[in-house]
């Protein structure tokens, strides 16, 4: 667990990084890069236990009248 909150910290760190270097306009090489570390970390904790899919139980109609 606490190597998780690691990794989730990280993660939030390389975002913030990510956002502050989109704000200040830097360039797509350098945001590239960032966003691939960011990647990179997200991967490494894999899927989210806590998110779960929404589905809809009945088809939704979309009425044109």
């Amino acid at each position: 667990m606490a190597e998780r909150a690691a990794l989730e910290e990280l993660v939030k760190l390389q975002g913030e990084r990510v956002r502050g270097l989109k704000q200040q306009e830097a360039s797509a090489e350098l945001i590239e890069e960032e966003v691939a570390k960011l990647l990179k970390l997200k991967a490494q904790l894999g899927p989210d236990e806590s998110k779960q899919k929404f589905v809809l139980k009945t088809p939704k109609v979309i009425s044109f009248l």
